[in-house]
């Protein structure tokens, strides 16, 4: 916005070399100007040339800027991975990096769809207390960017993206328009997956086995009801759907473990031609899945206005299947990310870890010592039972089942 700008010569990246003749040798053009007055000064400016021919080449789209880079797993880059910069592009539910730019002739870009993406900035208080980062968000921070996260929880990326931005407002406008593009696409985008689907009870024998099924969700859009819609494959949707799970005012959404599968949840709901409620019971394959089936569905049951305990049938059908309170509970805050755990008080998590079956005896209770408050201690082992929580999580592979019922067939 100064002279320099509105007479249009210098262009940024510009270096000068000499002011009037006087070489800077370090100095700044503006030292050298108030030490040597003029009307009017004669520049040698070197200008490289890559500076005039790569502006045209940037990619531009919804948000586009340069961001240091580096993929990550679990908080530390990955094996040889260093932090780089990049030109970052995104263009509707498509992320882009350029690392060093779009240059012709340079490295092939990268693209990530964010479908089932999350992108959060990283926690660094809690209750005025700083909260040690993992490795690859303090090396960001030592090096006075300010990073964020790009991470998919149910592994559509295999890897996490951490970036890094110049200032606190590129890092702002960049979550938003992320986190906004993401809101746009699961707004419109089915949930799909694989899940294994107890028989009808209305048809066949008892001992009938369960059955893997390809079910597909599509959220309410304008008005319309969600649907529920499953099938022998992926190859078969759209066109031969073997049956439908209702999802509307009467639906409900529970955990009801049944046939011996664990972490069961079931749809108890009636259709507009069926004389009475029906259940169906579904299982997943691990404990991601039955957090997105059961986040998903509470969702599209929720828009269609459904409810626990709407009509005393539907109550009573919940009742016979109902789980525990207290374990639904737990398994719930197992579940939970970072900063919520060390939202929960030191009781809670360990009776988390008792019931993922984590030892944890080697972790000393908090207590105030000569250098140590007791709510540095307490921080301090909170800290150490979520780490842990985390990593049992992460590293035990828990197999969890879901339960849906509502099965309108045998199939």
């Amino acid at each position: 916005g100064g002279l320099a700008f509105i007479d249009g010569q210098l262009r940024v990246g510009d270096v000068l070399l000499e002011v009037n003749g006087e070489r800077l040798a370090g100095r700044s053009a503006t030292s050298v100007m108030i030490a040597d007055p003029h009307a009017s000064y004669t520049l040698l400016v070197v200008r490289v040339k890559s500076a005039e021919v790569e502006a045209p080449l940037l990619a531009f789209g919804e948000q586009e800027g340069w961001l240091q880079s580096v993929r990550a797993r679990d908080g530390v880059a990955l094996a040889l991975e260093r932090s780089k910069k990049c030109w970052v592009v995104l263009q509707g539910a498509v992320l882009t990096l350029y690392e060093g730019g779009p240059r012709k002739g340079g490295k092939d870009p990268r693209s990530y769809n964010l479908k089932g993406g999350q992108c959060k900035t990283p926690v660094m208080q809690l209750r005025g207390a700083g909260l040690k980062q993992p490795p690859v968000i303090d090396a960001f921070l030592k090096s006075r960017t300010c990073p964020f996260t790009l991470t998919w929880p149910d592994k559509e990326v295999e890897h996490d993206l951490v970036f890094g931005a110049s200032t606190s407002g590129d890092r702002s406008g960049w979550v938003k328009s992320i986190n906004d593009s993401l809101k746009r696409l699961n707004a419109g985008a089915p949930t799909s997956g694989w899940l294994v689907k107890c028989p009808g009870r209305s048809k066949g024998p008892k001992w009938t086995k369960w059955r893997r099924r390809w079910f597909v969700l599509t959220p309410p859009t304008d008005g319309a009801s969600p649907v529920f819609r499953y099938y022998e494959s992926p190859s078969a949707v759209p066109s031969h759907p073997l049956g439908t799970v209702v999802l509307n005012r009467s639906a409900q959404l529970s955990a009801a473990p049944r046939g011996g599968r664990a972490h069961a949840f079931s749809i108890t709901s009636q259709g507009v031609r069926e004389t009475k409620p029906i259940t169906t019971i579904l299982a997943a394959t691990s404990v991601e899945d039955l957090a997105r089936w059961m986040r998903t569905l509470h969702e599209a049951i929720a828009a269609s206005g459904g409810m626990i305990g709407r009509s005393a049938t539907l109550q009573a059908i919940a009742a016979r299947q109902k789980v525990p309170s207290a374990l639904v509970h737990l398994d719930q805050l197992k579940m939970m990310d970072k900063s919520n755990l060390m939202q929960q008080k030191p009781k809670k998590l360990r009776d988390v870890l008792e019931h993922m079956h984590v030892d944890f005896s080697d972790v000393p209770l908090p207590k105030a010592s000569k250098y140590t408050t007791i709510e540095d201690a307490t921080l301090e082992y909170k800290t150490e039972l979520v780490r842990r929580i985390v990593s049992a999580r992460a590293v035990a592979g828990i197999s969890q089942t879901f339960t849906i019922h509502a099965d309108r067939s045998n199939k």
